[in-house]
């Protein structure tokens, strides 16, 4: 059976933003392995490892930004999408086009209430490695089920 259009479109844009989470995941990973030092665990000047958390922190989170505006664009695409199976009355493709936009966004909020989270953490004077870590780590997961979930759909 041959795919329609607005199916070959949905699978080439959610191929794009797979490409661009799996470069976040990278991104991501990047970041946690440089919680791997063993220096980060003995007891040495306090404010200097909070200058390196903030430091660290901060190059990560510039290499965002770009990322996660190609993430909008691709999803302002599949709305534009969802909008055309409903005129075309793809039931099919109104539901898949409707789960895959909203786990985007969920992934958007989740995105930005981590940033929210760590940027607390951040400005404090006694940063904590372990919540900088759960939280990535958490992000990292919610990376991967949303790749899943755009593959699998």
């Amino acid at each position: 059976m041959e795919k329609s259009h607005i199916d070959q479109a949905q699978s080439n844009i959610s191929l794009e933003i797979s490409v661009h989470l799996q470069e976040l995941s990278s991104i991501v990973a990047e970041y946690l392995n440089k919680f791997d030092r063993k220096d980060f665990y003995v007891f040495s000047d306090a404010e200097k490892r909070n200058s390196i958390y903030k430091r660290e922190y901060r190059e990560f989170i510039s290499k965002l930004p770009h990322i996660v505006s190609a993430i909008s664009s691709a999803l302002s695409r599949l709305s534009v999408l969802l909008e055309r199976a409903d005129k075309e009355l793809e039931l099919d493709m109104i539901i898949l086009l409707g789960e895959k936009i909203e786990s985007c966004i969920t992934f958007e909020n989740e995105l930005a209430s981590y940033t929210e989270e760590c940027n607390k953490h951040i400005a404090g004077d006694h940063i904590s490695p372990s919540a900088l870590v759960s939280n990535t780590r958490k992000l990292k997961s919610n990376i991967e089920m949303l790749i899943s979930k755009l593959n699998n759909t």
